[in-house]
């Protein structure tokens, strides 16, 4: 436990050097795949570019699949970020995860000015369920009403082949981290797999994730497409949590970055074959 809180801070800083503004009145909060980020696509300005354009607009963005061991990636992200940026960003990272020498890390990059830190969890799989366990954020931001707003945000990469017995794990997941933070608002959000040959349509209704109305709103519908490629299938979600969280949402959607930039399919699949999920929060 020990070793997993050093990597923690070593990443970045649990509490923001700067205070949080309550100027602006709104806040995107987004989960994007790049796909096998590591050494080799950082090494492609045109790439990376286009990343940093995508995560600029948002406020948080939960990145995953991040392969490089070193982590040199991360830091050239947000140098790439914070480069003649009015508003500055940090970043916060999971241990690097998984069960094969194929390893992962999450990564939370958020504003500075509009988004604190105060507490990170690693759910502990004691019963080794998750490829890659869950990694949760505390965060806090202020409303315009001068009210402190705490949210916890789970990010999450469901393993393919596993995808519907590690969904249905999500509510312990969801509990847990309830529980430790202290808060009913939650948003799990990440590259789930949940739809074609890995969830069928049968199975959906096992996932209390997406079925539970009482505790949960699923935002991203089972007819989204969040793939670059020729597929049709929505493996990116977002779940919202806590009836003072959910009034607050006023979008959610799939950003199709290659229309929004004029990318060809090559070019986006060069960024990654995911598309970002977002969700705005008016405050």
């Amino acid at each position: 436990m020990l070793i997993t809180v050093v990597l923690l801070l070593a990443c970045a800083p649990l509490v923001t050097p700067n205070p949080v503004s309550t100027q602006n009145q709104t806040l995107r909060f987004g989960a994007f795949n790049i796909q096998i980020f590591g050494k080799t696509k950082a090494s492609k300005p045109d790439v990376m570019e286009t990343i940093r354009k995508i995560i600029s607009t948002y406020d948080v963005m939960l990145v995953q699949e991040i392969r490089q061991k070193s982590g040199e990636c991360m830091e050239q992200l947000l140098d790439l970020l914070n480069t003649n940026a009015s508003t500055q960003f940090a970043y916060i990272a999971s241990p690097r995860l998984g069960r094969t020498r194929s390893k992962e890390q999450y990564a939370y990059y958020y504003k500075t000015d509009k988004v604190k830190i105060v507490d990170t969890r690693l759910y502990n799989d004691s019963s080794d369920l998750f490829e890659r366990e869950p990694y949760s954020v505390l965060t806090e931001v202020n409303t315009v009403e001068g009210d402190v707003l705490r949210m916890g945000l789970t990010g999450v990469h469901i393993k393919p082949d596993d995808a519907v017995h590690e969904l249905q794990a999500m509510e312990a997941v969801y509990n847990d981290t309830k529980n430790a933070f202290n808060t009913k608002n939650m948003i799990i959000m990440g590259d789930m797999n949940a739809d074609c040959s890995y969830v069928k349509k049968s199975e959906l209704s096992s996932i209390k994730l997406f079925n539970d109305t009482k505790t949960f709103w699923s935002l991203i519908g089972d007819l989204a497409d969040t793939t670059t490629s020729n597929t049709d299938c929505a493996y990116d979600r977002i779940v919202v949590a806590g009836p003072d969280l959910e009034r607050h949402v006023v979008a959610y959607q799939t950003e199709d970055f290659g229309a929004e930039y004029g990318l060809t399919q090559e070019q986006e699949m060069a960024v990654s074959d995911h598309f970002p999920v977002w969700v705005t929060f008016n405050l």
